[in-house]
Parts: C-alpha cells; structure tokens; sequence
C-alpha cells in the first residue's frame, strides 16, 4: 500500500475506536471497556505516522522499510513512531484518567532506547556495547520518571514505566561483557539492591530482575569453580532448585521480611517511599 493509504486505514480504525471507548467511558459500569478501546486507538498512532513518512519520505536515517520491522528492527527513523505515540498517550490521559493508556507511551520509550542509538552516534553501524549502553541509560531515567509518578500517590500510572524501564535498564546491563571479577561482582550488588528496592517501593518486578540477576551470578560464580569436574551439572541442578525453595520460603514469610527490611531503614528514608493512593 502506499502511504495515504496506510494514513487514511489507520485513522479509520483509531478514529472508530476512539468514537466506542468515548461512549462507553461515559457509562459507569464500562469505563474499564472504554479505556481498553482508547488504548487501541492510542496504539494506531505509529501506523497513522508512518503513513505521513512513506507517503513523503521523511525519514530521518532513510527508509527503513515495511511497517512490520517496527517491531524487529533497530532503526533511526523509527524514531517520529515512537515520540508520536508517547504524545498521543499523553494527550489521551488528558481526557481519560485510564492508567492503561500509559502502556502504549512506556512501550514506545522502551523501543526508543534501542532506536535513538544510531541516531545518537550518527551512524547506522552501531556497535552492541553502544545501544547496550543506551538502553541502560535510558531505561534509568525511565525508572527516576516512574520514581517521581509513584511519589505523587499515582501507582497505577506508574506500573508500565517500572516494568519498561526495568527492562531497559536490567537487560542492558546483564547484556553487557566484563572480562574481570569486580565488574561481575558489582553486577551482583546491583542485583540484591534492586531485590531491596523492591521492598522499598513495593514493586515485585524489581525482585523478579533482581532474583535473575543474582542467578545469573550464581550460575557464572559455579561454572568458573567447578567447570572442569563431573559433578557440574549435578551442582548447578541442586543450586537452581535451593533459589526455587529459597522463593517459596520467601512468599510465606513474604511480610515479616519486608518489614524487618523497612525498619533497618533509617526513619528519614521513609518519606521517600511512595505510599498506596
């Protein structure tokens, strides 16, 4: 298809979707089926914008090619799809107070942190270590963003950014090669931070992040010890099934040690942790 022609389906479909979620968020008993509707409309934005770009050929690091590389592609000039949407959540939430929506804005961040790298080194021969640098830098500042949404008594609206931006953050530091102990080491202690951070926050996905990461480090630490003997395998068997136990003991004493945790804070630490809405 040409690009008008992906421009005017795409605005079809959003504006329909539009037209449906608005009617039924005005229904009490269906403000949930109204927000999902709007979401969809929301997520025709980068549809509707690379219709413009085809149909003109604005395309900031050449054409990138079909529609479907979107979603498997790095590539600069995905880069108006992305801030588009992000805009487009933005302006919906205005209207609609939908937490949801924010999806679709925290997606497009997360695929940004790969897209800018080679709009930020000018180049489309990037190397990994660069778009993995990327990706944790911007994953952060995603977490900080999420940080201060979830300080203002905002949690649902907060819930995609952490799960994005952990991601982003998580993904690109493990991706990242050390060649020496200490790197590796920090990594680790990066990991058990994020496992407290989850106690701080009461936000799960930290755990999960963290809880693999330390496995990660765990499986390393193993594999460098005893790679040479036959009793490897049977070793890392026995440690994969200590973690497993070791969660199960957690969720059952799950309170107790979250509070043991929250009271070896200092009190002045406490003003910072966000509180349920």
């Amino acid at each position: 298809m040409s690009g008008w022609q992906f421009l005017l389906i795409a605005s079809v479909y959003a504006s329909i979707f539009l037209a449906i979620g608005n009617y039924f968020w005005n229904k009490s008993n269906f403000k949930i089926l109204g927000g999902l509707l709007v979401t969809v409309a929301v997520c025709m934005t980068p549809l509707i914008i690379y219709g413009v770009q085809k149909q003109f050929g604005w395309w900031p690091q050449g054409d990138p090619g079909s529609y479907k590389g979107y979603h498997l592609w790095v590539k600069g000039s995905w880069f108006y799809l992305e801030i588009g949407t992000i805009l487009a959540s933005a302006l919906a939430l205005t209207r609609f107070k939908f937490p949801f929506i924010t999806m679709p804005a925290y997606f497009s961040l997360w695929y940004m942190t790969m897209d800018l790298t080679p709009l930020l080194f000018g180049k489309n021969d990037f190397t990994w270590e660069e778009r993995k640098m990327v990706s944790m830098i911007f994953g952060l500042a995603i977490l900080i963003f999420s940080y201060f949404i979830d300080l203002k008594k905002a949690r649902s609206f907060a819930y995609w950014g952490y799960i994005f931006g952990g991601i982003a953050f998580w993904g690109g530091l493990t991706s990242m090669s050390s060649d020496n102990e200490l790197s590796k080491f920090i990594y680790l202690s990066i990991n058990i931070f994020l496992i407290l951070t989850s106690v701080f926050l009461n936000r799960r996905i930290f755990l999960i992040l963290g809880s693999i990461g330390c496995s990660v480090y765990l499986a390393h630490l193993f594999e460098k010890v005893f790679n040479d003997y036959f009793s490897f395998p049977i070793i890392i068997s026995i440690v994969g099934l200590a973690i497993i136990l070791l969660g199960v003991k957690y969720q059952k004493n799950e309170k107790k040690i979250k509070n043991f945790i929250l009271k070896s804070i200092p009190r002045s630490f406490h003003k910072l942790r966000p509180t349920d809405n």
